[in-house]
């Protein structure tokens, strides 16, 4: 008579023995790893990817994304004299926001619309000047047709000190006393829940928009034109072999035609870059680079010479990402951190304003942060290094300072 018991429990071994020759096989992946003697990569190559991530334009998912939003928005203000004459794109400190603005403006039409962008140059020294340099850069003309305006990023309109939000404040006059101008403004979190707090922002800039964060998919297809120029493979491969049996056939992966993954492997190695850098884009863009290596070219012991995957080996092998560890912070450190993730980039001037401390002090402080990794300083701006921002964030959260969405 035949037992389904007897059947489930035969399945259960089959299960438990498929399962210990995966960690196997696994373990056994690490140790080859471990033994070839993985090399960082070439200082040379690792600067010439770098310069061609700068030059990767946004993910097209949030072009997209704030172009609906702001067509829908405009349309809205438009047709209806009682909607909102602005629409706020809520980012992480770390996105470009900036840049995704640009993309989206020079798809307008600028015949429907007139169009202007305020530049980076606004915040003044000492915060005092900020909104006279944003008058200045306005068309307050009484014969101008209906405007659109964009901040980029709004953290470039004040600074934390005394008179450092008269700027905001007088913003928040115009944009509720003109109705021909309709404002399209970029803010990362943690500035709009300060300035929430201390202004009450979100009573006069009642629309806003959250930049929707990046899947493994969407971070393998923005960053392909970069890894296209590189010979690699993922650390989880061991050659066709054990792809074979350890990969899962192209139609298994792809069962709709909507994720194209080449192999499991790329699978897992990007949805986890996804998950550990929370979906933005210039922290997996870090993240990416940091865990690319160099293969040892130099043959360690005969038994390497007798490894069958060594034929179908690449210059180079993507290890599994993984975030930079925090040093330890001082109060002051977090205080520091946060100000930048406020600010932006800041001098080092606005970063002791901010602070309300000697700019000596604060210069030693940037210098030993800076030599940590956390910070990185390019000409005279100081701003927090992307890689970091995830473990930051954390531990900003947990020693209460307020911290915003991602």
């Amino acid at each position: 008579m035949f037992k389904i018991g007897g059947l489930v429990e035969e399945l259960k071994g089959w299960f438990s023995t498929e399962q210990a020759k995966i960690k196997a096989r696994a373990a056994d992946l690490e140790a080859k790893l471990t033994k070839q003697d993985l090399n960082p990569l070439p200082k040379e190559t690792k600067t010439c990817l770098s310069d061609k991530i700068s030059d990767l334009i946004p993910h097209s998912v949030h072009i997209a994304a704030v172009k609906s939003q702001l067509e829908e928005a405009i349309e809205r203000w438009q047709s209806d004299s009682t909607a909102a004459n602005s629409l706020v794109i809520l980012v992480s400190p770390v996105e470009p926001v900036e840049a995704i603005f640009k993309e989206v403006l020079a798809e307008k039409d600028p015949t429907k619309l007139a169009i202007e962008s305020l530049p980076h140059a606004l915040r003044s020294p000492d915060g005092s000047q900020t909104k006279e340099r944003i008058l200045e850069k306005l068309d307050l003309s009484q014969d101008r047709k209906s405007t659109l305006t964009a901040i980029p990023d709004l953290s470039w309109c004040f600074l934390r000190c005394a008179e450092g939000l008269e700027a905001i404040e007088h913003l928040q006059e115009m944009i509720l006393g003109d109705r021909e101008r309709f404002w399209l403004i970029g803010c990362n979190n943690w500035t709009w829940q300060y300035l929430d707090c201390v202004c009450n922002l979100s009573s006069y800039l009642e629309q806003t928009f959250c930049l929707p964060t990046l899947k493994g998919i969407e971070l393998k297809d923005w960053l392909k034109p970069v890894s296209e120029t590189i010979d690699f493979e993922f650390a989880y491969d061991l050659g066709e072999r054990d792809r074979k049996s350890i990969d899962k056939d192209k139609s298994e992966l792809n069962p709709d035609g909507e994720e194209n993954w080449t192999s499991e492997s790329e699978k897992r190695y990007y949805e986890h870059l996804a998950y550990i850098s929370l979906g933005l884009s210039r922290v997996a863009a870090k993240l990416w680079l940091e865990s690319l290596y160099a293969f040892n070219s130099e043959e360690e012991d005969e038994d390497d010479d007798k490894d069958e995957s060594k034929g179908d080996r690449k210059p180079f092998i993507f290890q599994r990402a993984t975030l930079p560890e925090l040093p330890s912070l001082t109060k002051e450190d977090r205080y520091l951190l946060h100000s930048l993730n406020l600010h932006g980039d800041m001098t080092l001037s606005e970063l002791a304003l901010s602070l309300g401390d000697q700019e000596r002090k604060i210069q030693r402080q940037v210098r030993s942060l800076q030599r940590s990794g956390i910070i990185e300083a390019k000409s005279a701006a100081i701003s927090l290094n992307p890689r970091y921002y995830p473990k930051v964030r954390t531990n900003l959260d947990n020693n209460r300072f307020l911290v915003g969405g991602l």
